[in-house]
């Protein structure tokens, strides 16, 4: 979805906000609304449950209280039938001409990350989300909007693919062990016995003789 994940700058790619309505007259009157500063979302959606992920840097932790706070409210208080909450996403890639509304809020949880930063998670029924249009839409110009998007997206993957293989590469080569060098090295064909040999004669007992082959066992008490 076009809200999800960030620019190649490291802006969100979508603005968020959360609203708690009452329907009066069969307009709805805002009781509460909370914008999601700095939040970057990602969204899932599947059958009939849509889940939209919003996470927070440490500097907007605020607004995720808040947000958080308002969830809790709606999901643990009883409230009026008359009463709505929803998220409303509006993807910058679109300027404002397409938004989507996520309705009936089932499941919220909220949790601090490593960085400091925090995530809030927000599952809603997926048979109420509406998508909305905001007067005319120019259709050819979203399709060229989004196809750069994906583009750029394919580059950053592609990018970060190669940056892989090259640091894998390099960790191969650094860690490569050139054996016949080392035997090479270990070994005087004048005189079979290898240089440098690890065993310690001094620590062995015994051995015992099998076709020509000596088997030596190491002094277990050494």
């Amino acid at each position: 979805m076009l809200a999800s994940g960030t620019d190649s700058e490291g802006n969100a790619l979508a603005a968020g906000s959360l609203a708690r309505d009452k329907i009066k007259d069969m307009e709805p009157v805002t009781l509460d609304n909370i914008f999601l500063e700095k939040a970057v979302f990602d969204v899932k959606a599947d059958g009939g449950c849509a889940v939209v992920k919003a996470d927070f840097p440490a500097s907007a932790s605020l607004f995720f209280e808040k947000a958080e706070k308002m969830c809790r409210e709606w999901l643990d208080v009883p409230v009026p039938e008359d009463e709505a909450f929803s998220l409303l996403l509006s993807p910058y890639l679109l300027n404002g001409s397409v938004y989507v509304l996520f309705q009936n809020l089932v499941f919220a949880y909220g949790h601090e990350k490593p960085d400091g930063g925090r995530c809030l998670i927000l599952a809603f029924d997926n048979t109420a989300t509406i998508p909305y249009e905001t007067g005319d839409v120019d259709y050819a110009a979203i399709v060229r909007e989004v196809e750069a998007e994906m583009k750029r997206r394919e580059a950053e993957l592609t990018e970060e693919l190669d940056d892989a293989k090259e640091e894998e590469d390099a960790a191969r080569d650094a860690g490569a062990y050139d054996f016949g060098k080392e035997i090479a090295d270990r070994y005087d064909p004048e005189h079979p016995e290898p240089r440098g040999n690890p065993v310690d004669k001094g620590r062995l007992r015994s051995g015992k003789q099998y076709r020509g082959i000596r088997i030596a066992r190491r002094d277990e008490d050494a």
